[in-house]
């Protein structure tokens, strides 16, 4: 269930920010550690990476105590690189292909 929520969202992120060539991001993946390999990560920015970060309630639908609904929450990590300056790693340049982290992660917030 969480697996396929996850998958939702890197769906909808992906179509909304149209990944690849010319788009805003190269790639919106799942995470599994490649933040942790400085060599693995360099090639896929900018790029987003969703991962589950835990159930944060639960509680019962019906009195027969059969039905729960769970809430949880999903963690959206926004990367970029500038090898001009780090006030444009985070803000962008002044060409559309140096995207900023701060204008991708309100991408990520409008397309919820």
């Amino acid at each position: 269930m969480f697996t396929d929520i996850e998958q939702a969202i890197v769906t909808r992120l992906s179509e909304g920010l149209n990944t690849g060539k010319g788009g805003m991001v190269r790639a919106v993946t799942t995470y599994g550690g490649e933040l942790e390999d400085i060599g693995e990560i360099l090639g896929a920015l900018p790029g987003i990476w969703v991962t589950f970060k835990g159930v944060t309630g639960c509680r019962r639908v019906n009195t027969m105590r059969r039905r729960w609904r769970v809430t949880a929450d999903f963690a959206v990590f926004v990367a970029s690189r500038s090898v001009r300056s780090e006030t444009a790693q985070r803000e962008g340049g002044p060409v559309p292909d140096e995207t900023g982290c701060n204008l991708i992660a309100e991408s990520v917030r409008r397309l919820r």
